[in-house]
């Protein structure tokens, strides 16, 4: 898709495409009845992501010139490495406040409260 689209595009439509399964996973997160192959399925499409890491870093040859290509080349692994690190945080917190509350649901309470 890069040689038809081009590496800049392809890549902002590709991070964009995103949202969908992290938005449905807030939305999955809250229904108990939600089945486990449906999570599954929001995994396999969370798992795009690495693979869109892996070609920006190949496509940050073609954007930045060749004496900025080490440090953007830092930037860009040391960010995204970081987005992982930070999810791991941040995920069971986002979880735990039933913040997609906001979106229409109620957020379940699960220990007891039915």
């Amino acid at each position: 898709m890069v040689p038809i689209f081009g590496g800049r595009r392809w890549t902002a439509f590709s991070t964009g495409i995103l949202i969908i399964p992290c938005v449905w996973l807030g939305f999955a997160v809250q229904d108990t009845s939600t089945p486990y192959s449906v999570f599954i399925i929001i995994s396999l499409l969370c798992g795009f992501a690495g693979a869109n890491f892996a070609s920006s870093m190949a496509n940050i040859s073609f954007f930045f010139p060749k004496q900025k290509q080490g440090g953007a080349l830092g930037l860009n692994g040391g960010l995204g490495n970081m987005g992982v690190s930070v999810m791991q945080l941040v995920a069971p917190l986002v979880v735990s406040l039933s913040i997609f509350a906001v979106f229409g649901s109620q957020g379940r309470q699960t220990a007891g409260w039915d």
